[in-house]
């Protein structure tokens, strides 16, 4: 059956068969039907959602918001329209021209616009006022808010002075400074008014003193252009500019949409709960929301405001985003624009704060995860320097590799690192003319050296202050604790906040089932320090052993795991220069800047004496004493030595180098053209490396294969 009507007759009878019509009643195709028919007709979305309420046990919060987003049936030959609810309240014994009151479920009569929530307001007197506003809005709203509408007050039922006093009170505190601009310029290109300059700073108890002893609007907000109307700034400033760097307190962030209709904003602001501290009419297509965020910086705030404007966008309210900065301008109310009124609806709706209101967002979505799902934008980080415990060579809050084979003077130089960092005295990496220091706590932890019989009178030796390196005995009961990742581990950092943590040997404080050879491993233990350093401002430094295969150098001598290459922010390597007793710590890798310069010392009386500095790297030290010892070499182990060179040198440069580069190197070293033949072999047969041919040059590269060990 089709039920025709007037437009105007139509649309009563619909609301009045919409009422008719009980949710709880009808099955969920029913539901869904209704909705389609609603958005045919040229409801809000929020229409349908506030009937859906009337079936609390199966309503569930915005789904007939987020299915109608979904609705299209322009392209659809037969579209579902509002002749579906006449019949299914034609079926439950409704009929034209009666009333809600006639059934039996005795619902209140339904009107489409939605009822602000929440309302709060200190002053009953101006809770009164609010109240008037909100009953009159409801007046001069037409239902079928399908078109653009006005808001249209009544001259002799308007105080713009009063608007501007309760926004005022709402939006700023005493002592305040408030930006406001009359100065405007027209934009062809928007065909609209836009602020001409950053306007007017004055303090709000000066505003609102001069409007509540009589003055008028436009002898307080002097130069109003009623074409253009006024704007306001919504958060308050130093009085200094209007730039984002001039506000003084995160307070707010304004909403404004003027692609769907002024109702439905409304609808959509006071379903959603926002918490606003100010709702005003813009005097044209839009309503603008001050609504409380409260952040404590720029970066919270800028964060808050990205959730806000992401949540709102997807619930339909299309705000514009340009007025995500701090500075931005809002109407402001009590002046005329245009011939239409730029005035106050209502203050303190909503829920009271934003944390609530996020609270309550996510307990009612669908994703209940969403706070996770937030991400910052490259503007809320700022750009720091790098800090260095030890200029060029130990970044704070990093790890840093120190890594040798045994004789090569490692617990010699880690002594003399936390000896001079605790003692405030230049490091040996600094040389004899290094910068002083104030002296700093360090933490060490080991299980390769007795305290008593071995670290105590190295530190002794290097003239360490004792009394700022902190340590725990393996004899200690909470030593089994100390397993980076765990929270007693994590909760001794925060504690002591040590400038330098050493840990030797890693293993030794790791999960046991962390295989450290197994690649990636060690990315989710380490990534615990990494944390840590970057809360704390601790470095670490772990102590390694290096392989003792012959050619190797760079990261292919890092035993264990090379993904502690990786990791690590800074690398140390120690050997033997082959001069004299004469030993080299090594630069092999930094993130933050230029390798730094080897340096050359050696041990005396377990004290390390510098040397001097040298521009040889590790790789220079083992590829001459792999040529010295070459000679004397058996042809299996010149083999292996060639296939430790290969896989060195592609690690060195990435995985990928020139054939004839590699093969001219260990030509240069002295072996023959069948060890190096074999070794490539060995190579390839056990697809360790592959060859690809360079479409540039023609040249055949070496490519280094990496595979998943398990």
């Amino acid at each position: 059956m089709t039920y025709e009507s007037t437009k105007e007759k139509r649309y009563k009878d619909l609301v009045s068969a919409l009422n008719w019509l009980d949710p709880s009643q009808l099955d969920y195709n029913e539901w869904l039907g209704v909705g389609f028919a609603l958005d045919y007709e040229g409801f809000s979305p929020s229409v349908w959602d506030e009937w859906s309420q009337r079936d609390p046990e199966r309503y569930k919060p915005f789904e007939a918001l987020k299915k109608a987003k979904g609705f299209n049936q322009s392209q659809q030959k037969t579209p579902i329209t509002g002749d579906t609810i006449f019949r299914l309240a034609l079926n439950r014994g409704w009929s034209a021209g009666r009333i809600q009151s006639d059934h039996p479920g005795n619902y209140p009569v339904y009107y489409p616009v939605i009822q602000p929530v929440n309302t709060k307001q200190s002053d009953p007197i101006d809770q009164q006022k609010e109240t008037e506003k909100i009953n009159r809005l409801k007046k001069t709203l037409k239902a079928q808010h399908t078109k653009e509408e006005i808001f249209r007050i009544p001259e002799n039922e308007w105080n713009p002075e009063n608007d501007l006093i309760h926004y005022l009170k709402a939006v700023f505190r005493p002592g305040d400074i408030v930006g406001y601009n009359t100065n405007a310029k027209w934009n062809p290109k928007k065909q609209k008014y836009d602020p001409s300059d950053i306007g007017t700073f004055r303090s709000v108890s000066e505003i609102i003193e001069l409007l509540e002893h009589g003055s008028k609007v436009t002898e307080v907000i002097k130069g109003l252009n009623q074409q253009a109307g006024a704007w306001i700034r919504v958060n308050p400033m130093d009085g200094n500019g209007g730039k984002d760097e001039n506000v003084t307190d995160y307070r707010h962030v304004l909403i404004e949409s003027d692609k769907i209709p002024v109702l439905d904003q409304l609808s959509i602001i006071h379903e959603l709960r926002l918490p606003i501290t100010a709702l005003v009419y813009s005097g044209n297509k839009s309503i603008h929301a001050v609504v409380k965020i409260n952040a404590s910086d720029r970066k919270e705030y800028r964060s808050r405001v990205e959730y806000l404007f992401n949540l709102l966008d997807r619930y339909g309210l299309q705000v514009d985003q340009n007025n995500k900065n701090e500075s931005r301008m809002s109407r402001i109310p009590g002046v005329i624009r245009a011939d239409q009124k730029q005035f106050l609806i209502e203050t303190n709706t909503g829920l009271p704060s934003y944390e609530e209101w996020k609270k309550m967002i996510i307990s009612i979505s669908e994703d209940e995860d969403a706070d996770d799902l937030e991400l910052p934008t490259m503007e809320d980080f700022e750009e720091k320097e790098t800090e260095w415990l030890v200029k060029g060579y130990i970044p704070k809050g990093c790890i840093t590799i120190l890594a040798g084979t045994g004789g090569t003077g490692k617990s010699s130089i880690w002594a003399s690192l936390l000896s001079s960092l605790s003692s405030g005295q230049p490091t040996i990496l600094e040389g004899l003319y290094g910068v002083e220091r104030d002296p700093v706590k360090v933490m060490y932890i080991t299980t390769e050296d007795d305290i008593e019989r071995v670290v105590k009178p190295k530190l002794r030796k290097n003239h360490a202050n004792q009394k700022n390196i902190i340590t725990m005995s393996p004899l200690d009961k909470r030593f089994e604790k100390v397993i980076i990742g765990t929270q007693f581990f994590e909760k001794l950092i925060r504690r002591h906040k040590p400038a330098l943590c050493l840990i030797d040997p890693l293993q030794s404080f790791i999960d046991p089932k962390v295989r450290m050879a197994e690649r990636n491993a060690m990315r989710q233990t380490l990534g615990h320090l990494l944390t840590l350093g970057m809360e704390c401002g601790t470095a670490f430094i772990i102590l390694m052993h290096t392989n003792k295969m012959n050619g190797t150098y760079g990261r292919q001598r890092i035993a264990d795991s090379s993904d502690m290459w990786d990791i690590a922010r800074s690398v140390l390597m120690l050997g033997e220069t082959g001069e004299d007793e004469l030993k080299y710590i090594s630069h092999e890798k930094s993130n933050y800047g230029r390798l730094g310069k080897t340096v050359t010392f050696k041990i005396v009386d377990s004290v390390p004496v510098f040397q001097g500095y040298s521009d040889k790297k590790d790789r220079d030290y083992i590829l001459d004493e792999t040529k010295k010892k070459n000679s004397k070499t058996d042809k299996n182990d010149s083999v292996q030595e060639c296939i430790n060179i290969i896989l060195s040198e592609l690690s060195d440069n990435e995985g990928k180098a020139r054939v004839e580069d590699i093969d001219e190197l260990l030509k240069s070293l002295g072996y023959s053209v069948r060890n190096i033949k074999d070794a490539k072999h060995h190579l390839y047969e056990n697809k360790m490396i592959e060859t690809q041919k360079d479409g540039m040059s023609g040249k055949v590269d070496m490519v280094r294969v990496y595979e998943e060990k398990s």
